[in-house]
């Protein structure tokens, strides 16, 4: 149990920060590379003695990180050792020249006339994610390898656990909180690219309105929706990320209109002095430096609900005609709800097939009770709302003021 718990520890906070971390201190091949492994992360399941066999998604993903590692710090120590083989150091290189520029631009850097701490900057982030790179795969590699524990009691015929498929408070939350995310990305900064978020929050917030919005988290079309920002949120970061180099903003300065339209911000700089050190913008505004964060957090939290969407709840395994893939929607695993499941368990106990009724003795026909709509909107309405925080969000779903 420790292991796994530290193996999922390692992959789900340790090596993504890392990750991260990598990206934002340097801009080049290499970090653009390592936030792409950044952006998978969400997508792959926890570690375990399973998906880290040669079939697994997870554990090629961390051989593929560790990889990588070795082959930007192999590159870096070859193309230093270059460098200081033809002297003078780094002569056939002058600053901002078209090699140089390429070169830089994939991640291999002069180190003359710099500070320590420049140095420290490019070469510590690949030494950092190959040690904790490694630690995963080892972890996961013990994990892999260690003895499946069997009880000594006869095996006895396994239970099958029923699966409730009423919506708890998080079904009911997950939505909103998409929602104000979808909000938070659409207007911290106004642009064509950011009106996909904003208008996608309108049609949330009218499905809101009509009292739809609270179990819309295991709905096919929702579900469509959500991989679809998903795709074009994970775009939207790495091109943000893409027009921080030197090539990009040389090809669309940060004062043309189509790059304000864009919504495209430099937030650092390429000084061709110094073209090593990372400059920064002074006096930018916030809500620009903060844009590519809260559209990461917007990928993340959409990544996961997808992730835990295609998550089967059955663990038994499906047909091979039956595979759930994500190209292939008609394959999405689709629940019930709870309206329908009344409505065709109502049917079935009901289910009478005379069209003419038994007349009583005294010659008057019963008249039919008509069933009280309101009522039975209240009972589904408190059965399916769980918890404290699913209460007040149906009652502010309740202040709405198309329903009301």
């Amino acid at each position: 149990m420790a292991s796994v718990v530290v193996c999922a520890l390692l992959f789900r906070w340790v090596l993504p920060l890392l990750l991260l971390g990598a990206s934002c201190i340097r801009i080049n091949g290499f970090s653009f590379i390592y936030l792409c492994c950044l952006l998978i992360i969400p997508l792959l399941p926890n570690p375990t003695r399973k998906n880290f066999g040669p079939c697994g998604h997870t554990g090629n993903l961390q051989k593929a990180i560790l990889g990588l590692s070795v082959i930007a710090i192999v590159a870096q120590i070859t193309f230093q050792i270059v460098l200081a083989a033809i002297p003078p150091y780094g002569h056939f290189l002058p600053n901002c020249s078209t090699y140089e520029q390429l070169a830089r631009e994939i991640g291999l850097n002069r180190f003359d006339a710099v500070p320590a701490y420049t140095v420290v900057r490019y070469i510590l982030p690949d030494v950092v994610v190959f040690i904790t790179s490694l630690s995963c795969v080892l972890c996961c590699k013990r994990l892999a390898s260690s003895p499946v524990s069997r009880a000594a009691t006869p095996k006895s015929p396994q239970k099958v656990l029923a699966v409730s498929h009423e919506p708890t408070t998080t079904d009911n939350i997950m939505p909103y909180v998409m929602a104000a995310m979808l909000l938070a990305a659409g207007i911290i900064q106004p642009s064509v690219i950011s009106v996909i978020y904003f208008v996608t929050f309108l049609g949330l917030g009218t499905v809101w309105a009509c009292h739809k919005a609270v179990r819309l988290r295991h709905r096919k079309a929702f579900a469509c929706i959500r991989l679809i920002l998903m795709i074009y949120s994970g775009l939207h970061v790495l091109v943000l990320y893409l027009y921080q180099s030197q090539f990009f903003q040389d090809v669309l300065p940060p004062q043309r209109l189509i790059t304000r339209l864009l919504g495209l911000v430099g937030i650092v700089y390429t000084d061709c002095n110094h073209p090593q050190v990372l400059h920064v913008k002074q006096n930018i505004d916030w809500p620009l430096v903060s844009c590519p964060g809260v559209i990461l957090l917007l990928y993340w939290l959409l990544a996961t609900e997808t992730r835990i969407y295609f998550t089967t709840t059955d663990s038994s395994p499906l047909p091979p005609n039956q595979a759930i893939s994500w190209w292939n929607p008609s394959t999405w695993p689709q629940k019930a709800s709870s309206e329908r499941q009344s409505l065709i368990a109502g049917a079935e106990e009901n289910r009478n097939y005379n069209a003419i009724t038994q007349i009583p003795e005294d010659g008057v026909p019963e008249e039919p009770v008509q069933p009280v709509l309101h009522e039975t909107r209240d009972t589904e309405e408190n059965l399916d709302v769980q918890g404290t925080l699913g209460s007040i969000m149906m009652f502010l779903m309740r202040q709405s003021y198309i329903a009301a």
